[in-house]
């Protein structure tokens, strides 16, 4: 369930970072802000949730962007960080288009940097992959199956993948992380009118409290934030309803758990006169209870993510690798 928490939070996120928001305009549409002149918390709040009716229409953007990950104490030190640069189509949200580009490092202990790089274009529901650069893998991937798969591009049909993936992450026989991907092929399958309701559902969420406008450059809101949990709760059921993943009692109950030890805040910066996103900030610290780990595991788990939007609403073209094999 921590997976599934902590995949939820980085969307909702993401999803207040393709927001938009006009408010507190001078004439010229710019703002020259001084302490007296900030929105007041209950105007900032009101603006930031306005940012949220105004998503779901969005149709795509340009992005680049930081994810770094920390375990804090452990056995085994562990910090890995993504850079992500990319275009996506979200006219629909359950159907996008993207072209992404990843770079990846990990650091563990002592040992050489693992690193590498990941291709994404995302067309029709089906995705394409390549990896390349693989480099310091040797003691968690065969250097055969990196041989196999670097520098090809692979096809994957998401309406086919009907199992459950489960990936362990393994050094000297210890596992250190255990990812699973969880097939949810009813996502594919929605229809107009529902994905006018995941639209509508984004337009009404309410998932952040203690909202202050802590801005300082001429033209540019800057609110700072902490994620609301119970918001954040009610979205997660509501959009499984939608997409056919009901949320259980028992999977409530161990999202209160994660969140109790859960420490999330939020900065958003906004252009003042065309209420573009110019960036936002994710800082969060899951703390793992003492009596949920053993003394070779961490006691925290710190994430970042730093992401600046550009060029919203420009068309988006994908291109599928016409080399691509299928990946089965």
């Amino acid at each position: 369930m921590v997976k599934k928490t902590f995949l939820a939070v980085m969307a909702m996120m993401s999803i207040m970072a393709l927001s938009a928001c006009n408010s507190g305009n001078t004439e010229d549409g710019s703002q020259d802000v001084s302490s007296t002149d900030r929105l007041t918390a209950e105007a900032a709040q009101q603006v930031l949730n306005d940012s949220f009716s105004k998503m779901a229409d969005l149709n795509s953007y340009e992005f680049d962007g930081l994810l770094a990950l920390e375990l804090v104490g452990g056995l085994v030190p562990l910090n890995a960080s993504l850079t992500m640069a990319g275009e996506g189509d979200v006219s629909n949200p359950v159907m996008p288009k993207l072209n992404l580009n990843i770079g990846g490092k990990v650091s563990m202990g002592g040992d050489a940097d693992m690193t590498g790089q990941l291709d994404v274009r995302l067309l029709d529901n089906t995705a394409y992959l390549m990896v390349s650069n693989l480099e310091n893998l040797d003691s968690v991937v065969p250097a055969e199956m990196v041989a196999m798969f670097s520098d090809q591009w692979w096809s994957i049909a998401l309406d086919d993948v009907m199992e459950d993936v489960n990936v362990e992450l393994e050094v000297d026989d210890d596992v250190v992380a255990d990812v699973e991907i969880e097939a949810n092929d009813d996502i594919a399958d929605l229809d107009t009118e529902q994905v006018e309701a995941v639209k509508q559902l984004i337009r009404d969420a309410s998932l952040f409290t203690n909202v202050e406008d802590v801005s300082t450059e001429k033209g540019v809101y800057h609110f700072t934030g902490d994620l609301d949990q119970e918001g954040l709760k009610s979205f997660i059921v509501a959009y499984g309803e939608l997409v056919g993943e009901v949320v259980t009692q028992e999977e409530l109950t161990e999202m209160d758990n994660v969140l109790a030890n859960s420490d999330i805040a939020v900065q958003v910066w906004i252009d003042s006169k065309s209420g573009d996103l110019k960036r936002f900030v994710v800082d969060a610290l899951v703390t793992i209870p003492e009596e949920e780990r053993t003394s070779d595991d961490p006691n925290a788990v710190k994430v970042t993510a730093d992401v600046t939007y550009s060029n919203f609403n420009k068309v988006v073209t994908v291109e599928v690798p016409e080399d691509a094999m299928p990946l089965q």
